[in-house]
């Protein structure tokens, strides 16, 4: 599995925000990120939980944040980064 322990942490998130079971093998695959979509109220949840996440815990924040500040605007763009490379097609395209 790709990443540390938060990331599988977080992915697996991603996996509940659209009703699906985290399969680490999924995620081994090419193209896996297409296997679901979400709307943007559940990327916009996923994008606020996983910012928060971020700010409360240190140890996510430095495997996750290249520069692991500890502020709420550092962590959204985290999250937005990390959304925009791992997260679901969004239910329009």
């Amino acid at each position: 599995m790709m990443g540390g322990r938060h990331f599988k942490i977080i992915l697996s998130k991603m996996f509940e925000f659209v009703n699906a079971e985290f399969d680490e093998e999924l995620v081994l695959e090419k193209d896996w990120y297409k296997k679901y979509s979400w709307t943007q109220e559940q990327e916009d949840g996923f994008e606020k939980w996983l910012t928060d996440y971020l700010c409360n815990s240190s140890e996510a924040r430095e495997e996750i944040i290249w520069f692991p500040v500890k502020s709420k605007t550092s962590c959204r763009r985290a999250a937005n980064a990390f959304i925009t490379n791992y997260g679901w097609i969004s239910a329009r395209e």
